[in-house]
């Protein structure tokens, strides 16, 4: 037991170390293709002004803009909780949210819902958007800074890009949830042989300090029988280390006592 649980602490520990280090990685690989997956919309944006002649603030590009934006999160590409557009001084465009069900609902609509779901947090997010805005890609930065939080009681990784010309942005919410769940996911298996390995070392360690103990009781209790005057049992060492060594010290110790005694 003594051997087991520092074992288990330092197992516990190096999963959490892993598990924090897969997450952050995962969660870098989400953003970066959640990012990807923001500029080809806004390109889809783009061209749907461009073939309307309509700029972003009207209501038929809005609408289009909420279809698109439902697409998204049904599509299931990245796992996200919402999916927004704002323009450029932070104004709610059009928003979806993963509880919401119709499809068929105006886009005025669903973005009072979103404000409604969000409540306090929207601000968060408008403030994310407008700072995203200002975004330029460079080569080494090519996505905007992820910002996590929790939001409508759901921690929520923030990502977005601007639309192309800086019209506005594209504000999506990755599921935390999720992350957890596909590192722990991948982690299942680690965690599972460092406790087979920790528990093997454990039984390992247990069994040579036994042997290891064995040894030493017997030796002590020859050590003691010498003492009281038992000189006619050898001692023999029963393995080529320190503690045979020993034994053989003590042998050599026991036969010049029994000369000795011989001799008076």
């Amino acid at each position: 037991m003594l051997v087991l649980v520092p074992l288990l602490v330092l197992a516990t520990l190096m999963l959490a170390l892993m598990s924090g280090r897969h997450a952050n990685e995962y969660r870098g690989l989400l953003v970066r293709a959640t990012a990807q997956s923001s500029s080809v919309f806004g390109m889809g944006v783009q061209e749907l002004m461009d073939s309307s002649g309509k700029p972003l603030s009207s209501n038929d590009i809005q609408d289009s803009v909420q279809m698109r934006l439902m697409e998204l999160v049904a599509l299931g590409a990245t796992p996200l909780h919402f999916a927004s557009v704002y323009n450029q001084d932070g104004t709610l465009l059009a928003a979806y949210d993963s509880s919401f069900q119709s499809s068929s609902v105006e886009t005025s609509v669903l973005r009072q819902n979103f404000i409604r779901l969000m409540g306090p947090d929207v601000k968060t997010i408008s403030a994310y958007s407008q700072k995203i805005g200002k975004f330029e890609p460079t080569a080494a930065q090519v996505t905007p800074v992820a910002l996590t939080k929790r939001l409508a009681n759901k921690q929520t990784t923030l990502t977005g890009y601007p639309l192309p010309g800086g019209v506005g942005v594209v504000v999506l919410g990755l599921s935390e949830q999720y992350i957890r769940e596909r590192v722990l996911a991948s982690l299942a298996p680690t965690a599972l042989l460092t406790l087979l390995v920790v528990l093997l070392t454990a039984v390992g360690a247990a069994l040579f300090a036994n042997a290891l103990i064995g040894r030493i009781q017997r030796l002590s209790a020859r050590v003691t029988a010498i003492s009281m005057g038992e000189l006619d049992q050898p001692i023999e060492a029963d393995a080529q280390d320190e503690l045979g060594e020993l034994a053989e010290s003590v042998e050599r110790m026991r036969f010049s006592l029994e000369t000795i005694m011989a001799r008076m």
